[in-house]
């Protein structure tokens, strides 16, 4: 009897030190590939004085520059099972991406078109790059990321 109490006390140590994470699909946008920086403008469909939720509570900006080889998460959500495309129509309403001068918009990503690209950011069919990671924050909270990233490619773009 006592082995058996022995024996289940060590198995309750065992499963309790399992290691336990926290587990997030993150989508980006990145921009490769040309060498000037693109300016960047999310239409969220819940804003507030220019700033949008990131999926955690924080708020973050609707409108950036990115450089040449850059990228930046647009939201990150604890749903690991939806589609990158579909979680980014859930979010923003549009997206528009302009060369150099912010006013001079060549890229408008909509849930139903998009105008000066060859792919639709909130298309089933458009083209994600995936990545996993197991990390451990600075915090010591553990965390898988399924990253899916948008790219925004020079020979994608398409020109008047």
């Amino acid at each position: 009897m006592r082995k058996l109490l022995v024996l289940i006390i060590l198995m309750c140590l065992c499963l309790s030190c399992k290691e336990k994470y926290s587990e997030y699909l993150l989508i980006d946008i990145y921009h490769n590939n040309t060498d000037e920086s693109i300016y960047v403008t999310l239409y969220p469909k819940a804003e507030s004085n220019g700033l949008y939720s990131f999926g955690n509570g924080e708020r973050t900006e609707t409108e950036f520059y990115l450089d040449s080889k850059h990228g930046k998460t647009l939201y990150y959500s604890k749903d690991v099972n939806i589609e990158p495309s579909e979680l980014a129509a859930q979010i923003f309403d549009s997206i528009y991406v302009s060369l150099s001068n912010k006013d001079d918009v060549i890229i408008k990503f909509t849930p139903n078109d998009v105008t000066g690209y060859v792919e639709n950011i909130f298309s089933k069919n458009s083209t994600w790059e995936y990545s996993y990671m197991k990390a451990e924050r600075d915090d010591g909270t553990r965390v898988k990321e399924h990253r899916f990233t948008f790219l925004i490619l020079k020979d994608k773009i398409i020109t008047k």
